[in-house]
């Protein structure tokens, strides 16, 4: 599964590349920490990238990899640790507008975003399918605009999955249940403008 995300996120920054040389707009690589109601917390990384679309309206797509739902997710995702085998793994791949409100200064560009996404979800026991869900953040970048700045924003996630099939032991098998998967997320990062 990791290699596949790798592989998948990989393949978004260059198709993201190619499509965006000529278009104005900023080029995204951040590591990100997310903190689920139901099933622990992850950290990982992912890319994206923000169109122009006006005065005060970017365009963004992004997606990140993240290190299976767990109770220690830094410590996971450094020290090569095997997850844990019921873990369950969230690729969000998201769409969302971002309202600026200072995009001309030269220090510090706020701004608030609404989306929605796409959650592949995948899970070592039961079975659980992908889900659509929303997410609403702020944030702001932190330079000049010419080049490479620094940008960090917090948010929050709204998704439900439902996961069928769930064998406990051999002699409980749990037909559904719900988990949620809402919660705030902090991604940090470089963000390139051109």
């Amino acid at each position: 599964m990791r290699s596949w995300c790798l592989k998948g996120l990989l393949v978004a920054a260059a198709v993201t590349l190619s499509i965006t040389s000529a278009s104005a707009g900023a080029f995204q690589v951040f590591g990100t920490w997310w903190d689920t109601a139901d099933a622990g917390d992850t950290a990982g990384v992912g890319v994206g990238y923000a169109w122009d679309l006006g005065e005060v309206i970017d365009l963004e797509i992004r997606s990140a990899w993240n290190q299976q739902l767990t109770d220690n997710p830094l410590e996971d995702l450094f020290s090569g640790a095997t997850p844990i085998e019921s873990g369950l793994d969230v690729i969000p791949v998201e769409a969302q507008l971002r309202f600026n409100f200072a995009r001309n200064s030269t220090v510090w560009k706020p701004w608030l975003g609404v989306g929605v996404a796409y959650y592949a979800l995948d899970t070592d026991s039961g079975n659980i399918d992908d889900e659509i869900g929303w997410l609403a953040d702020l944030g702001a970048t932190f330079g000049d605009g010419q080049g490479a700045d620094f940008y960090a924003e917090v948010g929050y996630r709204f998704v439900k999955a439902t996961v069928s099939s769930l064998d406990v032991n051999a002699d409980n098998v749990l037909d559904e249940f719900d988990v949620k998967l809402d919660g705030p997320y902090v991604n940090l990062g470089i963000s390139w403008r051109w």
